[in-house]
């Protein structure tokens, strides 16, 4: 526990150690609009910017666990990342681009 600004006692989450979870795999093609060439994500490269690969990407989810044991009951501090499932390039997801992007997952 900490102390906030205002004197009260404020949980220190930042102490549990981040899980992450496997969401899906996206590939390249999946990843445009539909009968356009144009991007879904206009801020990240079609193509891995380290590899150069049109390989598929593994989309993941790193969250802190609370409460539940083994199965979290809730998951704090979310955030979202692509990786090159061929070397290991990880990019962090704004929220808005997970969204557009997670009806396009296969199963791991």
């Amino acid at each position: 526990m900490r102390i906030t600004g205002s004197g009260k006692l404020d949980p220190d989450f930042s102490k549990i150690p981040k899980q992450q979870q496997i969401l899906g795999i996206v590939t390249e093609a999946a990843l445009f609009i539909p009968g356009t060439t144009e991007w879904l994500l206009p801020r990240i490269s079609p193509r891995c910017e380290n590899c150069g690969g049109g390989h598929p990407f593994q989309v993941s989810m790193a969250y802190r666990p609370l409460l539940g044991g083994v199965v979290p009951l809730i998951k704090l501090a979310k955030s979202h990342h692509l990786m090159c499932t061929h070397c290991g390039e990880t990019i962090e997801l704004e929220a808005e681009e997970y969204h557009k992007i997670k009806g396009r997952l296969q199963e791991p």
